[in-house]
C-alpha cells in the first residue's frame, strides 16, 4: 500500500488517521464507512486488499445486561456489520 512512500505520520486512532488525511499530510487506511461518506478525501485505487482490522463493541458488565443497552448494541452491530461487510 505504501509503494516506497514514506511514513510522516502514525497514530493507532481511526479519527486522528482520517483528520491527517484530511489536512492534507498523506493517505490513511480508513474503513469505508469513515472513507467514503467524507467530502475531503479521495479514495485511492490500490492493487493490494487493505488490512484487516477488528472492531470492539464493549461495555461494562452491569451496562451490558440492561434489555435497553443490549438492544442498543445489537443495532449499532448490525448497522456497523450491514456497512463494513466481512470479506
Amino acid at each position: 500500500i505504501l509503494a516506497g512512500r514514506p511514513i510522516i505520520f502514525q497514530a493507532s486512532d481511526l479519527f486522528g488517521q482520517q483528520e491527517a488525511a484530511r489536512a492534507g499530510l498523506g493517505a490513511a487506511v480508513l474503513p469505508c464507512f469513515m472513507g467514503d461518506n467524507d467530502a475531503m478525501l479521495v479514495k485511492l485505487p490500490v492493487e493490494e486488499l487493505p488490512p484487516v482490522r477488528d472492531l470492539w463493541l464493549t461495555a461494562y458488565p452491569d451496562i451490558g445486561r440492561s434489555p435497553v443497552m443490549r438492544t442498543v448494541m445489537t443495532f449499532l452491530a448490525d448497522i456497523i456489520g450491514r456497512e463494513c461487510p466481512l470479506r
